[in-house]
């Protein structure tokens, strides 16, 4: 966990609850370069929404620069999940 990007995404984090909930929630398992690999079961559960609602909200946080993904980069494929330096609000 890295409180660096924790406090990074509570500071500039986006207005839209749903956006902050999963960026929240990958920020907490993301290491000190902002990268963490998920599955998206996990995410919704983390940000208590369906994997599916989770899903969605990834894609839009994708399409902003807000994250970038990865497909199949992480740990047993899941995909690979990078917080960007530049989240805004």
């Amino acid at each position: 966990m890295s409180i660096k990007i924790m406090t990074h995404v509570w500071d500039a984090g986006p207005k839209d609850k749903g956006e902050l909930l999963v960026l929240l929630a990958l920020a907490h398992h993301a290491d000190k370069d902002g990268a963490c690999s998920l599955a998206m079961t996990q995410i919704g559960a983390y940000a208590r929404m369906s994997g599916r609602h989770a899903r969605r909200i990834v894609r839009r946080l994708q399409h902003k620069g807000l994250l970038q993904v990865q497909e199949r980069a992480g740990w047993r494929g899941t995909n690979k999940y990078v917080i960007s330096p530049r989240v805004k609000k």
